[in-house]
């Protein structure tokens, strides 16, 4: 082994993955679960014993992934809300695996093919999602298990060494408390006992606690979790040998030309797939059995790497539940067998135009590939910089998708821009208009946009599906506001009142509830309502005005004039800052013109 011609070589690949990388940094955290997984996780808030036991300890109904929670916990006790440490430890994650991934494919090529493989598989933008989106940290982390767990494999079969082994399997039980998927390592185990392994009779005796330890994990989601049981749903599209076989087509179109990335890619439905889609999708599947076969016996290596496409494409391509049904962090594992294939297929391409010194050919050959790769990655990160970048990117890929509307209406409204919000999320409803989160955003979008009588018509078609113990405090917020402004005093009172149940530091509620109260002739409940908004927050805007308009019509001038200076002082380019400051203006004059 040449441990200074690796490192070298390492050296280039880890150098050039960190430059390409360098600008998700700069990423913040997205709505497509980071806020849950992440931002507001209590469980990642301490290290202490009792939490970690909330950590390790499975729970009925629910995925089991400790290890990635773990790790969101070791970073929030360095880094706190700071995105920076996550993406930084996502990224040392994915330069390790590239490391492993060198030395494992040295063991099934020549040294100049797998570092081509290597450096092709470092810069594929396929794995950006798995790299940048830090809810996606489960895939990192299986993903380095899992081919850490294969390299000491057949280290410990090539050594003889019974310590790599139980390294082995260490790595594989990591790996499977990371991201239940890992299950695949036990066939992979075989394929390479049965295509490469010296021995003769006792070759498969090294899998056994493999495999039973596989049995486990999947008799945990069948019994336990019940999380895997196939089962239809508004997101699930349901278990079809079509659906699978038209997936790892569209996979393998991906990693050769990954032109259409999304974060949400339209769902095969088998009630609406068109015949070319099914036909395509059982020729490609088929296809890849018959090279399997044919390769077999005289091109082991190429049978081995499409055969590991398959086996590890199998579980997240609609062989299992899953709720979404495609997504490009579910080929990470897979996409080794496309970089080793075209990385062989570059030098055998070289050594055909030119047998002596066809290193250099197969440069140029590859060159195009590897900087085309890479400015994918980098523009890839640059998408995912937000929650709306990454849904504006979607929409206009696919602008007709109901998941991919909802996703980007609900972006907007996020962030402020809710005129914008609405032709989408009416595309949305239009295809399904019994989804109440749905309705719920398009309300919010009228209700802000000052269409306060169609944004009550969305909220009350989404309490008619859900009913009100299941509505979104925020939605009855928005909801008892908008019955406000249309002058329906009770309604808007009982949503208010039950929005701050659930919610006491509501600060828009506070505020709105204040105007309503006044309005109905209960100045002292106003007050208090508006006083407490501002307890939790003194600068906030709506409070400080509506409490000046309160002691204004109260008559109480001095506290009027202190509670719209505060205002004017804080947010001096307001909307109605130069209605509020004439005003202000005629009350100090002794004027009693309404501010």
């Amino acid at each position: 082994m040449n441990l200074r011609g690796d490192r070298l070589k390492l050296g280039i690949i880890l150098l050039l993955v960190v430059l390409l990388y360098l600008n998700s940094f700069w990423n913040n955290f997205t709505n497509w679960d980071d806020n849950n997984l992440i931002v507001k996780n209590t469980r990642i808030r301490s290290l202490a014993l009792d939490n970690l036991k909330r950590i390790f300890v499975p729970h009925v109904g629910s995925t089991y992934q400790p290890i990635r929670e773990f790790s969101y916990a070791i970073d929030y006790a360095i880094w706190r809300l700071n995105p920076i440490g996550y993406h930084l430890t996502n990224l040392i994650l994915y330069l390790l695996t590239i490391v492993v991934i060198y030395f494992l494919l040295k063991r099934f090529l020549k040294e100049d093919i797998a570092f081509l493989a290597t450096a092709i598989f470092a810069v594929h933008p396929l794995h950006v999602e798995a790299v940048t989106y830090l809810a996606a940290r489960k895939e990192v982390l299986a993903n380095f298990f899992f081919f850490l767990s294969f390299y000491l494999y057949i280290t410990a079969d090539r050594k003889k060494k019974e310590k790599f082994l139980v390294l082995s399997f260490i790595s594989f039980v990591l790996a499977l408390l990371s991201k239940p998927s890992a299950v695949t390592l036990p066939v992979c185990l075989l394929m390479w006992d049965t295509y490469f392994s010296k021995k003769k009779k006792s070759r498969f005796i090294n899998e056994v606690p493999f495999w039973g330890m596989m049995l486990v994990i999947l008799g945990y989601f069948i019994f336990f979790s019940k999380t895997i049981v196939p089962k239809e749903g508004s997101f699930y599209p349901g278990i079809h040998p079509l659906l699978i076989t038209r997936q790892i087509a569209n996979y393998i179109a991906m990693l050769v030309a990954p032109v259409k990335m999304c974060i949400r890619y339209p769902d095969y439905f088998i009630k609406t797939m068109s015949l070319f889609d099914k036909l395509l999708g059982v020729a490609v599947f088929l296809l890849l059995v018959a090279l399997i076969i044919a390769f077999y016996r005289k091109r082991k290596k190429v049978s081995f790497f499409i055969a590991w496409f398959l086996v590890n494409l199998l579980p997240t391509s609609g062989l299992l539940r899953i709720a979404i049904q495609r997504a490009d962090r579910y080929v990470f594992i897979s996409s080794l067998s496309y970089a080793a294939l075209l990385s062989m297929g570059i030098f055998y391409t070289a050594k055909r135009i030119r047998k002596k010194r066809y290193g250099k050919i197969a440069i140029l050959i590859a060159l195009p590939f590897l900087i085309f790769y890479s400015s994918l990655t980098v523009q890839r990160n640059f998408v995912w910089r937000n929650t709306k970048s990454i849904w504006e990117d979607a929409y206009k890929k696919y602008p007709k998708n109901y998941i991919i509307c909802w996703g980007v209406g609900r972006a907007r409204n996020e962030y402020h821009e809710y005129k914008e919000a609405i032709p989408p999320l009416l595309w949305a409803y239009k295809i399904n208009p019994r989804e109440p989160k749905v309705l719920y955003n398009i309300g919010q979008a009228y209700s802000r946009t000052k269409q306060y009588d169609k944004a009550v018509r969305y909220f009350e078609e989404a309490l008619a599906i859900t009913g009100p113990e299941k509505l979104h405090p925020s939605a009855m917020r928005d909801m008892g506001s908008s019955f406000l402004m249309i002058g329906k005093f009770d309604k808007g009172e009982y949503w208010l009142e039950k929005a701050l149940e659930h919610n006491p530091r509501d600060l828009l509620a506070l505020s709105d509830l204040g105007v309503l109260y006044f309005r109905t002739g209960r100045p002292e409940l106003s007050e208090k309502m508006l006083t407490r908004a501002l307890e939790i927050n003194p600068r906030h805007p709506l409070a400080l005005r509506n409490l000046g308009t309160l002691y204004y019509k109260s008559g109480d001038k001095q506290k009027a004039l202190e509670y719209l200076k505060r205002y004017l002082n804080l947010y001096p380019r307001a909307s109605d800052a130069e209605k509020i400051r004439k005003a202000v203006q005629k009350l100090e004059a002794g004027e009693t013109e309404k501010p």
